[in-house]
């Protein structure tokens, strides 16, 4: 019988003699930024007034377009769609 870790290992791994090339792994910078953006989306809908003031002035301050220049994404573009999400469009 195999542990809970080795059978979860095995699972992952390309059988032997594949040429199958393994997902790539996301970057864990752009994994943590594009966490932020979605606590900050999901504080600006909440009923706690000073949670959600805090998280509309960081939907509407500079800080948002380095977390998305982090991501590596086009803040001009995404910046309005965020606002929309968080409903302060």
């Amino acid at each position: 019988m195999l542990s809970r870790g080795r059978l979860r290992a095995s699972a992952t791994k390309p059988a032997r003699g594949s040429s199958a090339p393994s997902p790539p792994r996301p970057d864990p910078y752009v994994t943590l930024a594009a966490a932020v953006l979605r606590q900050a989306i999901t504080d600006a809908r909440s009923s706690h007034p000073d949670l959600r003031r805090e998280a509309e002035r960081f939907l509407q301050s500079s800080m948002l377009t380095l977390w998305l220049e982090i991501c590596d994404a086009d803040a001009a573009r995404l910046a309005p769609v965020l606002h929309r999400a968080a409903g302060l469009a």
